[in-house]
């Protein structure tokens, strides 16, 4: 079964990443299912990571949708690659980075975090309390 993504060997061909060698003419069909897996789990991302927010979840599926239709007539295996690289990376930055805001009473935040959310160790602001 292939994987979401791409390895991070992008100089190699995709096919040549793959185990695949060469581009055989069975390939283009794998090479399609493989970019839809990497379309729907963006999707699946952007569904978990703006839950409750329709105006973001909306613009996420526009964006989404409008990478993949701008190159949706590229055949270079590589610059395939790369481009499913770039989906990978964005996956990650979304789901590691991404926090969503809600105001409560009294103008506080509650922070949406996820299981995937990094959570870095940050000194506090001076003049707080921890």
């Amino acid at each position: 079964m292939l994987g979401p993504c791409p390895s991070e060997s992008t100089d190699l061909s995709l096919f040549a990443a793959l185990g695949l060698g060469s581009l055989p003419l069975f390939a283009r069909g794998a090479l399609s299912l493989f970019v839809m897996k990497c379309f729907k789990t963006l999707h699946r991302t952007r569904l978990e990571v703006f839950d409750g927010d329709s105006l973001a979840l909306a613009e996420a599926r526009k964006r989404i949708n409008s990478e993949f239709s701008q190159n949706k007539n590229e055949t270079d295996p590589d610059k395939i690659a790369d481009m499913l690289k770039v989906a990978e990376d964005v996956n990650k930055l979304l789901r590691e980075t991404v926090v969503q805001g809600v105001v409560k009473e009294d103008n506080k935040i509650e922070l949406k975090i996820t299981k995937d959310t990094i959570l870095l160790d940050t000194p506090p602001f001076p003049g707080t309390k921890r």
